[in-house]
C-alpha cells in the first residue's frame, strides 16, 4: 500500500505542531485507560493547576503521559527498541508487574481470541529493523511499528500508549507531523484494531493503517504558521 507523508515540516513548524497538540495528545492517550477527565481538567493537571473531581489515579496517569510525551520531545537519535522500553518505563510505571522491560509471561487481550506470544528480544529487534528499513514513507513505517507493538503486546501494560508515543518519536523527529486517536474516533479505531489483532497482516492491517493515515495525522494550524 502507498501512504505518503502528509507533512514535510521544518523543525520550527514541527515544534509548533507539538505545542499546539500537546494537551490533545495526552488527553487522547488517557482515554485508552478510561480516564474520565474533561479536556479542561486534563489541561489543568498538565499545567500543574488545581482541579476537582479527578481521582489521584487518573491524575497520575495524565502526569505520566506528560512525562512520556516530554521524553520523546527532548530525546533524539535513531529509534531502537530501547526507546520504547524507556517510554514504557514512564507511562506504565506502577501499573503492572514490571515496566520498561519486555513482557515475560502470557496475557489475554480483552475482546479478541488472539493470544500474543511472549516476546523474544532478538525477534522483536529483527522485526523493528525490517519495518524501519522498508522502502516506504516515514509515516507508514511509524504506523506499522505502532500497530505491531500493540498487537504483539510487548509490555505488561501501557502497550497502546507506548506504541503511539513511539510513532510520534519517529514522526516528530522526521518532521512529518503527529498521530493520535481522538475520543470520538475510539469506537472505529478499536473495531479496526480488533480486526487486525484477529487477522494479523493483510487486509485488516491495510485498512487500519489507511484509516489512521486519513483521520489521525496532525500538523501545525495554518493560522499560526
Amino acid at each position: 500500500m502507498t501512504i505518503k507523508d502528509r507533512f514535510t515540516l521544518i523543525p520550527r513548524d514541527q515544534q509548533l505542531a507539538i505545542d499546539q497538540h500537546f494537551i490533545a495528545i495526552i488527553h487522547a492517550l488517557s482515554r485508552f485507560e478510561t480516564v474520565q477527565t474533561t479536556r479542561e481538567q486534563t489541561k489543568a493537571i498538565v499545567n500543574g493547576d488545581s482541579t476537582t473531581n479527578v481521582s489521584p489515579e487518573d491524575q497520575a496517569i495524565i502526569l505520566r503521559l506528560k512525562r512520556g510525551l516530554t521524553y520523546i520531545i527532548e530525546h533524539d537519535g535513531p529509534y531502537q527498541l530501547q526507546t520504547s522500553l524507556e517510554i514504557n518505563s514512564i507511562v506504565a510505571e506502577d501499573e503492572a508487574l514490571a515496566w520498561g522491560t519486555l513482557r515475560t509471561g502470557q496475557i489475554q487481550i480483552g475482546g479478541v481470541d488472539f493470544v500474543p506470544p511472549i516476546p523474544v528480544q532478538a525477534t522483536v529487534e529483527t522485526k523493528i529493523t525490517r519495518i524501519l528499513a522498508s522502502d516506504t514513507s516515514l509515516t507508514y513505517r511509524a504506523l506499522l511499528l505502532m500497530f505491531n507493538i500493540m498487537r504483539d503486546q510487548l509490555f505488561w501494560d501501557g502497550n497502546k500508549r507506548t506504541a503511539v508515543l513511539t510513532a510520534n518519536y519517529l514522526m516528530s523527529h522526521a518532521g512529518v507531523g503527529l498521530v493520535y486517536v481522538t475520543e470520538n474516533q475510539l469506537a472505529t479505531f478499536h473495531r479496526l484494531l480488533s480486526d487486525f489483532y484477529e487477522a494479523g497482516e493483510g487486509p485488516a492491517l491495510t485498512k487500519l493503517i489507511q484509516w489512521t493515515a486519513d483521520n489521525c495525522i496532525y500538523g501545525p494550524s495554518p493560522l499560526e504558521l
